[in-house]
């Protein structure tokens, strides 16, 4: 964590200490869709909503949905073939689900 935290000083920002101010600063530095669909992809999860509301109203541009900017993720990561997310932080590398098991549509 002071890791963060120095690195977040570093580029003038208030650091974790101060969550409020950290997010006001934080959504000056968004100044596209690009740049939020990129930090959203970073955060947790089960934190994203939480994370997409609080910067919403701060944004100096009016956000899209955020399951488009999910989409727009998967889609970008399925493209690029980036490995799978795993919760446990193992590496899976990219797996092209269509053409896993070619009797999958019997099975639909």
């Amino acid at each position: 964590m002071a890791g963060v935290k120095q690195m977040l000083r570093r580029a003038g920002l208030a650091g974790v200490d101060n969550p409020r101010l950290l997010l006001d600063q934080v959504s000056v530095l968004i100044r596209s869709h690009d740049d939020l669909r990129r930090l959203l992809a970073t955060v947790e999860p089960g934190k994203r909503e939480e994370c997409y509301r609080e910067l919403q109203a701060r944004l100096l541009f009016q956000p899209k949905p955020l399951e488009e900017y999910m989409a727009e993720t998967k889609r970008l990561a399925e493209r690029q073939r980036l490995p799978l997310y795993d919760p446990e932080n193992v590496n899976r590398p990219y797996r092209d689900f269509e053409s896993v098991d070619p009797g999958i549509e019997r099975i639909a």
